[in-house]
């Protein structure tokens, strides 16, 4: 091989070597920005039957990212054992099975939405009920709030807080047991204990389900204007 092929192979190999380096910098910088990413919270709530998980079905169909009502997913889970903890047999232990439910549907859908490039999520996700709303269920249970949502409580931070008003009909499921009565106070201790915890409520009309999402997504822009 003559010197002067000799050189500019090392020359192509030093540049390609070069280019990789630019290349995997390029990459880690991404990572990087994605780690530091922070997504916003807003949370969905109210009483039992409101139209919360109609609601964020829609969104999660929109291509929003969702986290889904843990309360819900422990129930189902723990009916399927002999001897479940179930809200209405122990309520102060399932509390407990919500709070590390719940942590882990945040984990997961946080992680998976910084994973989709582009995606309609635009740095916010929904919260099918937040970990306030399980103060709320002590409150009407008259239990102690455990250690651990207390904990849980202290480190939760949302963007805003979206409180549905109460369907005309209202029904009661496998996983609802609660009566119309005791859904309505469930309903006005779970506004308390957000306007406790110092956040303003944004009231959310009946209406259809596409509106409601549209009212939703307007709100958020006023939100995000304010900042």
């Amino acid at each position: 091989m003559s010197k002067k092929l000799m050189l500019t192979t090392s020359i192509y190999v030093l540049w390609k070597q070069k280019d990789n380096l630019k290349s995997q910098l390029k990459i880690r910088k991404k990572l990087k920005k994605d780690a530091k990413m922070t997504l916003e919270k807003y949370v969905i709530t109210g009483g039992p039957g409101v139209g919360k998980t109609t609601l964020i079905e829609e969104l999660k169909a929109q291509g929003y990212a969702t986290v889904p009502e843990a309360s819900r997913m422990v129930i189902l889970e723990e009916q399927q054992k002999n001897t479940g903890i179930l809200p209405w047999t122990n309520l102060y232990e399932f509390q407990k099975l919500v709070v590390q439910k719940q942590q882990e549907l945040e984990v997961k859908v946080i992680q998976e939405a910084r994973c989709i490039p582009n995606s309609a999520a635009e740095n916010f996700i929904f919260l099918d009920r937040g970990m306030i709303d399980n103060i709320a269920y002590c409150r009407e249970g008259r239990i102690a709030v455990p250690e651990e949502l207390e904990k849980a409580v202290a480190g939760v931070s949302y963007a805003g807080i979206f409180l549905l008003d109460p369907l005309s009909s209202y029904a009661q499921d496998a996983q609802r047991k609660e009566d119309g009565e005791k859904a309505e106070k469930l309903h006005q201790f779970i506004q308390e204990v957000y306007q406790e915890q110092g956040y303003a409520i944004i009231q959310v009309p009946v209406l259809s389900v596409e509106e409601r999402v549209s009212f939703l997504l307007g709100k958020i822009k006023e939100i995000r204007k304010l900042k």
